[in-house]
C-alpha cells in the first residue's frame, strides 16, 4: 500500500515537472529603422519612464499573499517584475551612476522574479547617448501564461533573431555610407581585411557575419505556466550558460529564494494564494532519484534473500 501511494506521488511530480507550455500566440517585440534595433515590451535604463517600458497583461490573474496580480513587466537586468521597477532603472543612466542593484530583495515589496540577475546600465548607445541594460529581451504570451527569453548583447544589434531579419532584409544603398545608419554598422563588421574591398563587398560580409553572430539561443529563459490552482515558473539555460555562475530566484510577499551558484534548470510550484509548494526536480534528477530508488529496493530484496537462506 505504502509502496503504490509514493509511486502515485512520483508519478504526479514528474506530471508537473513536464507540463507543457501553450504554443506562443502574440509577442510584442519590434525592430526599429533606424540605426540601432529596439525590440519594444521590455523595460531599460533608456526605456524607463517611457511608452517603451509598457507591462503585458498576465493571462490569468497571480494571488500573491492576499493580493491580485494582472499585469507583469519585463526588465533588461535579466527579471519580470509584477510591478514597474522603472524608479530603479532610469538613475542607471547617469553618470556617473548609481550602484545598481545588487539583489532581489533591494526591490522591497515589489514581486519579482528572476532567472540571471545582472544589474547595472549596460552597453552605452551611441544614438541616444544613453546606457541601457545588460539584456535585450523577447516575451510571447499564451493561454496561461508566458515565456520570455533573455539575449545577452554587446550591443543591440548582436542578438536576437529580430536581428537576423533585419540584417537579411536590408539592401545596401552608397547614399547611406557614412551616415552612422545600419549599413555603416554591417560594413564594419567585415570579416574581409582587405584594403582594396568595396564597400558593397564589406557590406555582404559584415551581413553574413552579423547573421552568424546573431542567429543563437536565448541564454536563458523563465516560462510561468497557469495550473489549476497555482502556477509554475520555470528556469531554463542553453548549453553555453549551464554551470555558468550567475545569480537566480524570486522575491515574493509569500517566498523568497536567491542563490548565486551554477545556473542549471529548474522548476518552482507555487499554489492558489503564491506560497512556494515545492522545488520541482528537472526529469534527468528524476530519473536519478528513480534509479536511486531502485538500487536500494534491490539490496533490501538481497539482503532479505540472505537472511531467508541463513
Amino acid at each position: 500500500m505504502r509502496h503504490s501511494r509514493v509511486l502515485r506521488i512520483l508519478s504526479a511530480a514528474i506530471c508537473i515537472a513536464l507540463y507543457p507550455a501553450q504554443p506562443a500566440s502574440a509577442g510584442r517585440t519590434v525592430v526599429d529603422g533606424g540605426s540601432i534595433m529596439t525590440l519594444s515590451g521590455y523595460c531599460s535604463p533608456e526605456s524607463a519612464n517611457s511608452a517603451g517600458c509598457s507591462p503585458y497583461t498576465l493571462p490569468t490573474s497571480i494571488q500573491l499573499g492576499g493580493n491580485t496580480y494582472n499585469s507583469f513587466w519585463v526588465n533588461s537586468n535579466g527579471s519580470v517584475s509584477l510591478q514597474s521597477i522603472e524608479a530603479f532603472l532610469g538613475p542607471q543612466n547617469v553618470d556617473p551612476p548609481i550602484a545598481p542593484q545588487g539583489s532581489l530583495f533591494d526591490y522591497g515589496s515589489i514581486p519579482i522574479f528572476s532567472p540571471n540577475f545582472a544589474d547595472g546600465r549596460g552597453y552605452f548607445d551611441f544614438t541616444t547617448q544613453n546606457y541601457d541594460g545588460n539584456f535585450i529581451a523577447q516575451t510571447a504570451l499564451n493561454a496561461t501564461g508566458f515565456t520570455v527569453d533573455w539575449f545577452a548583447c554587446t550591443d543591440p544589434l548582436a542578438c536576437g533573431p529580430l536581428t537576423v531579419n533585419l540584417a537579411t532584409g536590408l539592401a545596401f544603398d552608397q547614399n547611406e555610407v557614412g551616415n552612422f545608419g545600419l549599413v555603416d554598422a554591417l560594413i564594419s563588421r567585415s570579416t574581409l581585411n582587405d584594403p582594396s574591398a568595396t564597400d558593397l563587398e564589406n557590406f555582404l560580409s559584415g551581413q553574413q557575419n552579423l547573421i552568424s553572430e546573431a542567429n543563437g539561443s536565448p541564454v536563458f529563459t523563465m516560462t510561468l505556466t497557469g495550473l489549476a490552482s497555482g502556477f509554475q515558473v520555470d528556469y531554463a539555460y542553453n548549453s553555453g550558460a549551464s554551470a555558468l555562475f550567475g545569480a537566480y530566484g524570486f522575491n515574493l510577499p509569500t517566498a523568497q529564494l536567491e542563490t548565486f551558484g551554477p545556473l542549471h534548470d529548474q522548476s518552482f510550484v507555487f499554489n492558489s494564494t503564491g506560497a512556494l509548494v515545492t522545488e520541482v526536480p528537472e526529469p534527468s534528477t528524476w530519473m536519478s532519484m528513480l534509479l536511486g530508488f531502485g538500487l536500494v529496493g534491490v539490496a533490501l530484496r538481497r539482503r532479505r534473500r540472505l537472511r531467508g537462506l541463513a
